[in-house]
């Protein structure tokens, strides 16, 4: 099972969450990136995404992640009954 934080803005357009892994004890930390048609976020990870680029890519091989852009503090204010303990899923 994995354990997230709450999010933690950087900046206004940058927007990250610490994740725990219960089996492993590791902590690791995922970029959000959104995807505005679908209302879903996705924590993706250094290792696979290239987190620096404009749009969440795969780090090998550049392919962008369908209809996903990096998330903002305004989508995390916009939706923030997902982040809240109790809130809708």
């Amino acid at each position: 099972m994995f354990y997230s934080s709450e999010p933690v803005a950087v900046s206004p357009d940058e927007v990250w969450m610490f994740l725990l892994s219960d089996e492993t004890s590791g902590v690791d930390a995922g970029r959000l990136a959104f995807c505005p048609d679908c209302t879903e976020f996705l924590a993706l990870a250094t290792e696979v995404f290239n987190t620096s680029a404009a749009l969440p890519v795969l780090r090998e091989t550049g392919e962008p992640l369908g209809e996903y852009r990096w998330a903002t503090t305004a989508d995390i204010d916009a939706h923030a009954s997902l982040f809240t303990p109790g809130g809708e899923c």
